[in-house]
């Protein structure tokens, strides 16, 4: 596994790679960036470690990766290239996540800290996972509806808690893509989620949803492609911010025309 960082100069727009060899060991797999406290940029990946697997990290220093640390191990974790394990900045620090199987690989369970921590309340055979944090907050796709209802009347669910403090579980959207990615970011006024919708009649298009004084708003749409898919794309939106603005980036093939598209909004009225 090898790591190609750009350095970019938006001014100018120009572009400069250099190209560093990973720090992971041999089967190392399932490449993933986030930043920590401080601002540092951290790379994590698993292993296989015997019949285990263990979740790694190295921090990014001046074009090279510093010290790997390792942040958990376990049996029986859920790995595949959709959903990733990570690190998320939960209560001022680098917490590792990740997918452990349960009810003997009927359904899957996702944790934060360690495999013995469970995040949702929900303990049925059921899928949990498309994790995504900030400000405090973590985000998750939620199939328990799956294991309560006859499934041609079940939704996911987008749920959410507090990882920095003891909280209450949130549902935050009654139903969303099944096996679609979220992903989060800090903002002044509290965490923004992106995801993709999913309504009665299939169409998945983009919502963000923000969290404000402890609420989430009502979701809002990003952009109306009208993708009708009967499947799940298993493909989620990107939102980061920069400058009192929010970008959003996605793909979609509305019309059997594929594209990725990219909208724009003040952070202070998210009007894409």
């Amino acid at each position: 596994m090898r790591i190609v960082l750009l350095l970019l100069g938006f001014c100018c727009i120009n572009v400069a790679a250099t190209e560093i060899a990973a720090p992971g060991g041999a089967g190392s797999q399932l490449p993933n960036w986030t930043v920590d406290a401080v601002g540092t940029l951290w790379l994590s990946w698993v292993e296989p470690r015997g019949d285990a697997w263990v979740l790694r990290g190295a921090p990014v220093n001046d074009a090279a990766f510093g010290d790997i640390t390792d942040f958990a191990s376990g049996r029986d974790w859920f790995i595949n290239w959709a959903d990733m394990p990570g690190l998320a900045l939960a209560g001022g620090k680098l917490e590792p996540y990740g997918l452990i199987y349960t009810h003997g690989g009927r359904g899957y369970a996702l944790w934060l800290g360690g495999p013995e921590h469970i995040i949702h309340d929900d303990r049925g055979a059921v899928e949990h996972g498309f994790f995504a944090a900030a400000s405090g907050w973590g985000v998750w796709l939620d199939g328990q509806q799956y294991a309560q209802m006859p499934v041609t009347d079940a939704r996911t669910q987008l749920r959410a808690r507090r990882i920095d403090a003891i909280g209450v579980e949130t549902v935050v959207d009654e139903g969303v893509c099944d096996c679609c990615g979220t992903s989060a970011v800090a903002t002044t006024g509290g965490a923004l989620i992106a995801y993709r919708d999913r309504d009665a009649k299939d169409v998945r298009d983009i919502n963000v949803v923000r969290l404000r004084d402890g609420q989430f708003e009502a979701p809002r749409l990003v952009h109306p492609d009208g993708w009708v898919i009967r499947g799940c794309p298993v493909n989620g939106p990107a939102v980061a911010t920069a400058a009192d603005r929010v970008a959003v980036a996605w793909f979609t093939a509305a019309d059997d025309q594929p594209r990725v598209r990219v909208a724009l909004a003040p952070e202070a009225t998210l009007e894409f």
